[in-house]
């Protein structure tokens, strides 16, 4: 599916990939589809119900400068879809959308129209939960190659970028490029400095979570260069980079014990594929 990047403002995501205006929604639980966070049940998120496709709000703040009139008719043409979603959890009767004097019940989580100021409102559940590690939703493009790229770098499939990960990782990417007389000493203090400087938020932290590598990620991609096309072919070469490191897992005569813990996860290089 081609992925939208319809945009009214600069830098402010209004639309799911489908293409489809997001609103203002209660969440219902489960995971940014930016961060990956967990989003609570209740709070607030930017949401697309037709394609059950959501940002919380540290990745897409409401966009204040949003039309009211398309506020409305964005709000219109997804009730269909708020309804049954408020069917399949059985709240509809909690879920109301005020148009003028008329009352029209659906799952739109507490959205009412304002008549003064003819704006969508969505009244508050929850307290929301906002992280440090967020920075706004770029474009999908680039959000889905930053994913595909902490997959990856996740060797253990846990979740989680681990110190001793992006090391080995980088290691054979190394081996890759310069051959096995590498220094591997130095090339281990040189990553494990970039882990607790850059990516850790303590001390003694040794694996970090998606929202926290992805903002790392947007920060070197800002220090390299602020063009967006030359941005996606960066992280394109940063994934094209780490296919090479971990097919060597399974290169025979490449193989060290620190590998031997990882092998299970990392599936040969004929059966890798990457989406």
């Amino acid at each position: 599916m081609a992925l939208s990047v319809a945009e009214t403002t600069p830098g402010v995501i209004q639309r799911c990939p489908g293409g489809h205006e997001l609103q203002k929604w209660a969440g219902r639980g489960g995971s940014c589809s930016c961060c990956r966070r967990h989003v609570k049940f209740g709070e607030h998120v930017m949401d697309c119900r037709r394609c059950n496709w959501y940002l919380c709000q540290s990745c897409c703040p409401p966009d204040a400068q949003q039309q009211p009139s398309s506020k409305l008719w964005a709000a219109i043409k997804c009730l269909p879809y708020c309804i049954l979603d408020g069917v399949q959890h059985g709240d509809l009767s909690h879920l109301l959308v005020r148009l003028g004097p008329i009352c029209v019940a659906c799952a739109a989580a507490n959205v009412a129209l304002d008549n003064a100021s003819t704006e969508i409102v969505l009244q508050p559940a929850l307290q929301d939960d906002t992280s440090t590690n967020s920075a706004p939703y770029r474009d999908h493009e680039l959000e889905n190659l930053l994913h595909q790229l902490f997959v990856l770098q996740d060797l253990g499939r846990n979740g989680l970028l681990e110190e001793r990960e992006l090391v080995l990782l980088n290691r054979k990417i190394a081996i890759a490029h310069y051959g096995e007389d590498i220094n591997k000493e130095e090339l281990t203090m040189k990553y494990q400095e970039l882990f607790r400087t850059r990516l850790a938020e303590g001390d003694e932290q040794r694996a970090v979570p998606y929202a926290r590598f992805r903002c790392y990620m947007l920060d070197v991609l800002d220090e390299l260069d602020s063009d967006r096309d030359a941005q996606l072919n960066i992280v394109e070469q940063f994934i094209a980079e780490a296919s090479l490191g971990r097919a060597l897992f399974h290169a025979p005569g490449l193989r060290s014990d620190s590998d031997i813990s990882f092998l299970s996860t990392i599936t040969k290089p004929a059966d890798e594929k990457w989406r």
